[in-house]
């Protein structure tokens, strides 16, 4: 390695983190982002940020990032973040973030974030690939063009057909 700064240390950084979840929660205090700077050498991640703000209430629907492993820090406010382990056990694990704090989102699981708190959150999210790639689930599932059967997805989701073509039209 060769610094705090260098892909290697940021790749390690990243793998640490999500091997260490299984074990300890994901979150982490006082992430300090100012001590890594963009590097020509670090070509495999991409920063991304936030727009200006996420208003109350807001919510980002479902989804996943299918080729990379992604880090949220609240930069202000409060967000609830949370994601579901893969099958067979498909469990939720949640978590309120406050300024500061930092959470881990596993490459290929679903997740989602919302504002919990009263006034806008702003939040700074990278991820370890130039094309991490997303599928939002729900317009992936009822906004599908040519439409999913929508015989097929009420029987899969339990759901009545003429819910299922509501869903669909929204999309």
């Amino acid at each position: 390695m060769q610094g705090p700064c260098s892909s290697e240390s940021r790749r390690f950084l990243l793998q640490r983190a999500t091997c260490t979840w299984k074990h300890q929660e994901p979150l982490r205090r006082s992430l300090n982002l100012n001590d890594c700077r963009p590097s020509s050498r670090a070509q495999h991640s991409r920063p991304v940020t936030s727009p200006p703000g996420f208003g109350p209430e807001w919510v980002r629907p479902t989804s996943l990032p299918p080729r990379a492993t992604e880090i949220l820090t609240v930069l202000q406010g409060s967000l609830e973040v949370g994601f579901i382990t893969s099958y067979p056990d498909n469990k939720h694990l949640s978590k309120v973030l406050n300024q500061g704090d930092a959470f881990v989102v596993p490459v290929g699981l679903l997740h989602y974030q919302r504002n919990v708190g009263k006034g806008n959150t702003v939040v700074l999210a990278a991820v370890n690939s130039q094309n991490a790639g997303i599928n939002v689930v729900p317009k992936g599932i009822f906004g599908a063009k040519p439409a999913i059967n929508s015989d097929y997805l009420a029987r899969a989701f339990l759901l009545n057909k003429n819910i299922v073509e509501q869903l669909q039209a929204k999309f």
